[in-house]
């Protein structure tokens, strides 16, 4: 084979879930054993010529933004460790290549983050998983109405509505929330009388630079994990 080349193969897994493969550098990934955008997470090493796993000690959301965005994906919707991801996505034997990841979730491959190279103390049942991102929206709500200007913030994470937490709500996040809408900040904190609404929290926490091109793309809480009351919601008004 040429240095470089790609080779396209069928890939059966253990559930018997078939994933084509193009791609055979160093870093590439690969999701096994669940559906295309959810699996046990597999790495080309191409010094060895291999595939392999990670361990999912330290493995966390920034480490699933990378993989997940490197296959195509907006970002990590959940990871899975441990027990639950042989349960889930089925067992394998093949080595673990990576431990104790520390991504900051920019990067183009695992090998690009602070990691333990071909050294782990891991178990064979320590492995990393994650369910990617497929689909994303926004809105703002007003007395029960979506609409793109003014209201309460609310997210959809692969076709499932949530509202934001204002916790660490600022200018920053409204800048960002009202340049997905296509519009421009006018409040990022207006005082809104309709506080409730019967969706749950999908983002706390939520920290903005104000340059990102939506709000998946900011720090936040694991999707859907939240210390926030039913009046913490974010609101905006937008131009």
């Amino acid at each position: 084979m040429v240095p470089g080349q790609c080779v396209t193969s069928l890939i059966v897994t253990a559930l018997g879930m078939v994933h084509t493969i193009s791609a055979m550098a160093t870093g590439d990934a690969r999701l096994s054993g669940g559906t295309e955008a959810k699996g046990r997470v597999e790495i080309w090493d191409g010094r060895s010529r291999r595939w392999g796993t990670v361990c999912d000690d330290l493995w966390n959301l920034d480490d699933g933004d990378v993989v997940c965005k490197q296959l195509g994906y907006l970002g990590a919707y959940r990871v899975f460790s441990g027990f639950e991801v042989g349960r889930v996505f089925g067992w394998t034997n093949l080595d673990i290549f990576l431990d104790d990841l520390q991504c900051e979730g920019n990067e183009s491959n695992l090998f690009q983050c602070q990691r333990n190279r071909g050294q782990h103390n891991c178990n064979p049942n320590e492995r990393a998983g994650v369910e990617c991102i497929l689909t994303t929206d926004i809105r703002l709500v007003m007395r029960g109405r979506a609409n793109d200007r003014v209201g309460h913030v609310e997210v959809a994470i692969n076709g499932e509505w949530g509202k934001v937490c204002d916790d660490g709500w600022n200018e920053q996040s409204a800048t960002v929330v009202c340049r997905q809408l296509g519009r421009s900040l006018i409040s990022w904190n207006p005082s809104l009388r309709e506080a409730f609404t019967d969706v749950r929290y999908v983002i706390d926490d939520v920290d903005c630079r104000g340059d990102e091109a939506q709000l998946l793309d900011c720090g936040r809480r694991e999707l859907w994990y939240n210390n926030c009351a039913d009046n913490e919601v974010a609101s905006v008004i937008c131009g």
